[in-house]
């Protein structure tokens, strides 16, 4: 298979190709109007239909004949113009997917189905020129299911992936780089020029800041990807380019690690600390500071702790002979930033005991206690404390001695770090300082400071401090940053036409509440992280907490609920593969057995529902449970012959009182587990 795009010659390497798809060059745009219904009815018949390859040429065949369609690359291209950019939300749009899917897999030999999957790919393509990117999106999710299924032959499949983003239109994906918006993770990761290891080297090796900025946006829409590609080039020995090596760790920084990522993480964080060094790359240790500002991890804040304190040593050293040391002021100054963000005690403590001292060698160590002014120090009181008691040395000791310039340019370098404090000390000085310094600049600062502490000691009871679009921060990133930061309030999920799809409340970082639709608690957290919701979010906070009938009483922990959300959407597609959303069953007459699950009340209601003709789907929404535990119970009652296809079923079997008498059986079967359970 070989694209025509750059006629016969030699293909041009990966880096290449990247290196042209930078430089902006221009595509074209398509356009197209929407299909007919009666024409995608007509099409989803005759593929579902059919049972073989043979059979579906003859459908196909026969709505040629009828002059209502074309080829196979017509075909598809109506039924991925039916495709709503929206998630999944009735069964018409799942049928076409299914469609889509068999018309790939029931071809006649490996290469029709290459030539078939080829026109899907370009059909996508097409749409996402067109400007229909979330579309776009979903036909390259479909596109990497199919390749899972390993039904299709990678060597032929494998040029389509390394030429097919040559009928991209680039200006428009530059346009949704730089403007910040979503695009589709799928279709980067199909994409071989998009890569994470080809981004990751060119980032590596890119002089320009715009275009090192755009290489940044490609490889945070493939997050985990590109983060343990760029994870195992810092890893690598011998790399020692300083430029290389401070894009990977800026890189680093700018994707989360996995939640599941802690051991991973050690290592990672220990090669960037082993960058800190007085006498360093100055490009090196700037973005190694950053890193480890804002790495949650215990390594990181003792890398801090122990680099302050070298650089300390160095300046003291380099004082007594006479080396100005003027580079490492500054890097005194990056770390007290990065140890202040850090937000540990120990960081904290570290930079509280630099500030106090007093070494002309060390410069303005009073001034780097200002980044302590954004956090509120009550936490540690013990800190506060040791601040206020040096404001009070800086006094002079009797009451109506003037305060002298230099203790005056202290005692407010120090102030500014208790600004956002709320302790009753803190407030006790600031109104001291206020009424005794009424004319001098301390006095002023510290009646702003106390009339701020005023202004925040009673906060609204409902205001809105977050709210993005969804797609492009992730469900799983969003709920793990609120549990961080340890939010009290309700989370809103919503779209187009449900405003107030799905509802989370959170309190102290815990869920106490979770609704979508007629599920709650953690089935609505699977459901959300299974079928993912393309809009908007908002977080109000508030000072109660909100629950609803039916939660549990015991608060959720949120890293659980996403680890376990994360694996059942692992295991989703191939429980889809077996059971589809629109399949519909009935009992055979054999008494179902229950594999791993035990809830009585949930495995008999889906087992009256799905013998009484209710597709995957409406189990779903009629059940308020996610996809995976309904997909999971009947594909084991699939396996163990007690359900089969209602298509399948021989006449005469699997009616009357069998699916009635299976249900008791089904029950019995699960309390026996749960005595079994018990007794051992």
């Amino acid at each position: 298979m070989r694209s025509t795009t750059h006629g016969e010659g030699t293909s041009p390497s990966l880096p290449d190709h990247l290196g042209r798809l930078l430089d902006g060059l221009e595509g074209r745009e398509v356009h197209g109007s929407g299909p007919d219904d009666s024409l995608v009815d007509a099409i989803t018949a005759a593929v579902l239909s059919a049972p073989g390859a043979a059979q579906l040429e003859e459908g196909l065949a026969g709505l040629r004949r009828e002059g209502r369609t074309g080829d196979i690359t017509a075909v598809l291209g109506v039924l991925v113009e039916c495709i709503p950019s929206r998630p999944l939300a009735s069964l018409r749009e799942t049928r076409v997917l299914r469609t889509m899917s068999r018309l790939v897999m029931l071809s006649r030999d490996p290469g029709q189905g290459a030539e078939r999957f080829s026109a899907l790919v370009h059909a996508a393509i097409a749409e996402f020129n067109r400007g229909e990117v979330a579309r776009a999106g979903r036909v390259f999710d479909l596109a990497e299911r199919l390749l899972a299924g390993d039904r299709l032959d990678p060597a032929l499949v494998e040029p389509l992936r390394a030429n097919a983003h040559r009928q991209l239109d680039l200006d428009r994906l530059r346009r949704l780089i730089e403007g910040g918006q979503p695009f589709p993770p799928a279709m980067l990761r199909f994409l071989r020029v998009f890569a994470p290891d080809s981004l990751v080297d060119r980032l590596g090796h890119e002089p320009r800041r715009e275009r090192r900025e755009l290489v940044l946006r490609l490889l945070e829409a493939q997050w985990v990807g590109a983060r343990a590609k760029a994870r195992e080039r810092l890893l690598r020995p011998r790399e020692d380019d300083p430029f290389v090596v401070g894009n990977l760790v800026h890189l680093l920084r700018r994707l989360p690690p996995p939640l599941d990522d802690r051991r991973g993480l050690e290592g990672e964080v220990g090669a960037v600390a082993r960058l800190l060094s007085p006498r360093g790359t100055p490009l090196l240790v700037n973005e190694a500071l950053a890193y480890l500002g804002r790495a949650t991890h215990p390594e990181a804040a003792h890398a801090l702790v122990l680099f302050l304190r070298e650089l300390e040593c160095v300046l003291l050293e380099s004082a007594a002979t006479g080396d100005p040391g003027g580079r490492l002021t500054t890097g005194l100054d990056r770390t007290a930033v990065a140890l202040a963000r850090q937000g540990s005690k120990a960081c904290w403590s570290a930079l509280v005991g630099h500030g106090l001292r007093t070494e002309p060698a060390l410069g303005d160590a009073a001034g780097r206690l200002a980044p302590l002014g954004t956090f509120d120090l009550g936490a540690t009181p013990d800190l506060a404390c040791r601040l206020i008691d040096a404001v009070n040395d800086c006094l002079p000791p009797r009451p109506l001695t003037p305060l002298p310039a230099t203790r005056s340019a202290r005692l407010l370098r120090i102030l500014t770090a208790l600004r956002s404090t709320h302790m009753p000390e803190v407030r006790e000085l600031v109104r001291f300082l206020a009424g005794r310094f009424p004319l001098q600049e301390v006095g002023e600062q510290a009646a702003r400071a106390l009339a701020a502490l005023d202004t925040r000691r009673t906060p609204p009871a409902s205001r809105a401090s977050l709210s993005g679009d969804l797609t492009v921060f992730g469900l799983p990133v969003l709920l793990q940053s609120l549990a961080d930061g340890g939010m009290t309030g309700v989370l809103t999920l919503g779209d187009a036409t449900r405003p107030a799809a799905a509802t989370f409340a959170f309190e102290k970082g815990r869920l106490r509440g979770v609704r979508v639709g007629a599920a709650v608690g953690a089935p609505a957290v699977y459901q959300l992280l299974q079928r993912p919701l393309a809009g908007y979010f908002t977080f109000l906070h508030r000072q109660e907490v909100v629950t609803w009938t039916g939660e549990p009483a015991r608060a959720l922990d949120v890293p659980e609920l996403i680890l376990e959300g994360l694996r059942r959407f692992d295991e989703l597609p191939r429980l889809e593969s077996r059971v589809p959303d629109d399949a519909t069953f009935e009992a055979t007459g054999r008494p179902p057995t229950v594999a791993n699950e035990w809830d009585i009340d949930l495995v008999t209601r889906l087992w009256e529902r799905a013998t009484g003709g209710e597709s995957p789907l409406a189990c779903e929404e009629a059940l308020g449970v996610d996809a995976w535990q309904v997909r999971r119970c009947l594909a084991h009652w699939l396996e163990d012959a007690s359900l089969l296809p209602r298509s399948a079923v021989a006449p005469g079997e699997g009616h009357g009182a069998a699916g009635t008498g299976a249900a008791a059986a089904c029950r019995t079967s699960v309390c026996q587990r749960q005595s079994t359970y018990v007794a051992g």
